[in-house]
This record gives structure tokens, sequence and C-alpha cells, in this order.
């Protein structure tokens, strides 16, 4: 749709985990509420954690891997663990995804930022939901900084995202940040209100006039 707004969903490991075990209900939420957005016209990005976790457990360690190079080795077994359990989650919406392996490096080679624009481009275009992770085979950074906020932050600017669904606060709330630079809390169904007056407010625009501000404060993130 040409107004569709593009939203970027951020997945913390602690979204999907109930008494320190993956709960596929969880999932199963995240993957209707992206769903969701979808049937309301909007282009979604999913930014998952948990390949480090769910490695973690194929491997029988009795937890996350103490040093740099076992957690990038658990999240190269986990991460098809991972994508596997989202594509069974929205099988059941019958809507399809995709998986996307990003470098934090990919915005500054401007070859390497268009090729992963137009892919993500594509996908959308076609009403696939990409489902991101960092490639912790080779770049580390989100491993060191925690749970995918820098990724999310350079997805968004690479599909030029209107807004990112940035935590989840408790049970069916979360924070959303707009591509101005405004952070505010909402419930599952605020999420769609709160699109529809982005739109308002902004008099629909196809690329935002700017790109997400650098960060929001540690508070907002974790």
């Amino acid at each position: 749709m040409p107004d569709s707004l593009r939203i970027v969903f951020r997945v913390e490991i602690a979204t999907l985990l109930k008494e320190g075990q993956l709960d596929l209900s969880r999932m199963e939420r995240v993957s209707m509420l992206c769903t969701n957005l979808m049937n309301c016209g909007h282009k979604v990005v999913l930014v998952s954690s948990g390949a480090i976790f769910l490695g973690s457990q194929r491997l029988g360690m009795d937890g996350i891997p103490d040093t740099l190079t076992g957690k990038q080795a658990a999240a190269a077994v986990g991460q098809a663990e991972l994508i596997t359990q989202y594509q069974n989650c929205f099988d059941g919406f019958n809507q399809t995804v995709a998986q996307v392996l990003l470098t934090q490096d990919v915005l500054e080679n401007r070859v390497w930022r268009l090729n992963a624009e137009n892919t993500f481009r594509r996908l959308m275009d076609k009403g696939i939901i990409p489902i991101v992770n960092e490639n912790d085979s080779v770049s580390t950074e989100d491993i060191e900084l925690g749970d995918n906020y820098p990724l999310a932050l350079q997805v968004a600017r690479i599909v030029h995202a209107h807004m990112i669904i940035l935590r989840h606060i408790s049970e069916g709330t979360y924070l959303v940040y707009t591509y101005g630079g405004e952070v505010v809390q909402a419930g599952e169904n605020e999420i769609f209100e709160t699109a529809k007056r982005l739109k308002r407010e902004t008099g629909f625009m196809q690329r935002p006039k700017q790109d997400f501000p650098a960060g929001v404060p540690q508070d907002y993130i974790y």
C-alpha cells in the first residue's frame, strides 16, 4: 500500500522466555502482532534476539557461554532453531517470513547498504516479514552491547522506518520509538493507534525526512 508505515519490531530474549525457558505462546503473540500490523497495510521487520540462548540449550550447556567465541558458536547453532520456531509460529497465521543476517558495518559500505535496502524492499513489497539477526560468526557488536538494540537501529535506517517497537515492558505493553525521537508507552491495540496518529501528524511521507537519532536513553532500551 502506498501509505503503509515501515515498522521495526525489536524482540529481546526476555520477551520470549518464561521461567528461563522459551515460551512458544509468547513467540506466537509476537508473530500475531506482526501479522496484524501487516494485515492493516503496514510493513514490518522483526529484529529478534534468541540465537545464543537457543544454541546454548541445543548444545546441552547449563547457561550462556562466558567467552565471546563460545557465544558465537552457540549463536550459529541457535540461529537455525530460532528461525524454525518463528517459521512455525508465523505459519499459523499464514504469514511468510524470511531470514536476514547482517553485520554492523553494512551501513559503512555504500554497495552493501544498497544491496540490503533492495532486499528488504523486495521482501516487504511481496508481503514478507524479514526476521533479522546479527551474523554473530563474523560480527560481535550486538553480543558485546546486548540484545540487538544497535542492530534494530541499523535496520530502521536501512529500511527508512517510521517507528520502532522498542521494548516489551509488561504483558501486552511496549515502548514505541518514532523517527522524530518520540518515545511512547503503548498497549498492543494502542500500537495501531500510534501508527495512525503518526501518519496524521507527519502528513504521511513514504520516506521520513530524517533517520532515527543515534540512540535513546539507556533506561528506555533495557
